[in-house]
């Protein structure tokens, strides 16, 4: 009983503390006899202890939690960065590391860009939250850039490079083999990442 006590003595004090800042509040306020005697400011002053008193409750009412939910809500925005959605109207979007969204022309550059987690379905209110930028290039039209003495494998998409880890992905394109342009690794690096 002591431990219950010695936890939550903050807890009781103001409780017991609020109550009564209320009940004299009460009375100061609904007691004629009181009501011409009372100023504005002991008015202000009780409204003032009343909230300060009550920042404990706020704690347990986890009123906190409303933060909480705001600070998920912005790390679930960061994690929407780099991925396809789709629109329950079939909409197909992507969304780059800075937070813009381009319209996807096809199905095989939305693949293409698509994580592991795939094309994930969002309401249009939650797209719409992502200021749209254009369209997106498409990887049947794109620019293939390889290594020069590496082989490694880069789409240019919008200005911005996009790993490509075999040559499948552009033959499924139905690009040709030799439909690339070989540049060495500085040029390479010079172009900003997409993902």
């Amino acid at each position: 009983m002591k431990a219950f006590i010695g936890k939550h003595l903050p807890f009781i004090f103001s409780s017991i503390s609020s109550l009564l800042c209320l009940s004299l509040f009460s009375i100061f306020v609904i007691v004629p006899a009181f009501q011409d005697r009372v100023p504005d400011r002991i008015l202000l002053l009780f409204f003032v202890g009343i909230g300060c008193l009550f920042l404990p409750f706020l704690s347990r009412l986890k009123i906190g939690a409303l933060i909480e939910i705001e600070r998920v809500d912005g790390k679930v925005k960061q994690l929407i960065r780099g991925e396809v959605l789709r629109s329950p109207r079939g909409e197909i979007f992507y969304v780059d590391q800075e937070g813009r969204r381009y319209t996807v022309p096809d199905q095989q550059t939305a693949d293409f860009l698509s994580s592991r987690r795939g094309q994930i379905l969002m309401p249009d209110r939650e797209i719409e939250e992502y200021p749209i930028r254009g369209n997106m290039d498409s990887v049947l039209r794109c620019k293939i850039i390889k290594i020069k003495d590496e082989g490694h494998l880069f789409a240019i998409l919008n200005e911005k490079k996009y790993y490509i880890s075999s040559w499948s992905p552009i033959f499924d394109w139905q690009r040709e083999k030799e439909d690339f342009e070989v540049q060495d690794a500085n040029a390479i690096r010079a172009i900003q990442t997409g993902r």
